[in-house]
């Protein structure tokens, strides 16, 4: 079994992870960074590194998947580079410890869990097809990454993504 631990990047990032028995629902968290912005961008990609290492080292995954960040939807340069800077936390990790990462488009991931990629309210549709499935995310953030989780279990089983490298434009 391949492990897949997914990721919606954020200050508050939630996970999914495969069980690990395997199985078709993950364990949901999340973790929160400092994010005055700023000088305080450093201490926030220290804490999400630290904590993005613990993940891996407790649950042992070969995949990293997350979902790219929209920055032209984002209000101000310091939501920019902090979220432009937390994927690239995740990409340096990947490389460091071999295992594939795959930046995932939020609107391929929407069509493909919620059938719409632009729905109304769309972390309430996340949340609620999460739960429709018997899933039990705790929080928006967590419902995204499982929403993550299991489009890129659905693209890996569908044999649709390569060794090494998934960019958001092969998703589309």
């Amino acid at each position: 079994m391949t492990r897949l631990l997914a990721l919606d990047i954020a200050t508050t990032t939630g996970y999914a992870v495969d069980m690990p028995s395997g199985g078709d629902r993950p364990l949901f968290g999340n973790f929160k960074v400092d994010s005055d912005g700023g000088e305080a961008l450093g201490r926030a990609f220290a804490q999400f590194r630290r904590d993005l290492l613990g993940l891996v080292s407790l649950h042992k995954p070969e995949i990293l998947a997350f979902e790219a960040a929209l920055t032209e939807r984002l209000h101000g340069l310091d939501a920019s580079l902090l979220l432009l800077g937390l994927g690239a936390m995740v990409e340096l990790t990947g490389f460091e410890l071999d295992l594939e990462v795959y930046s995932c488009d939020v609107s391929t991931v929407r069509r493909h869990f919620v059938g719409s990629a632009y729905p109304k309210n769309p972390k309430v549709v996340v949340m609620d097809r999460c739960k429709s499935l018997g899933w039990t995310p705790k929080t928006f953030d967590e419902s995204d990454s499982g929403a993550v989780w299991d489009y890129a279990k659905a693209m890996l089983r569908a044999g649709e993504v390569e060794a090494r490298a998934l960019h958001a434009a092969r998703l589309t």
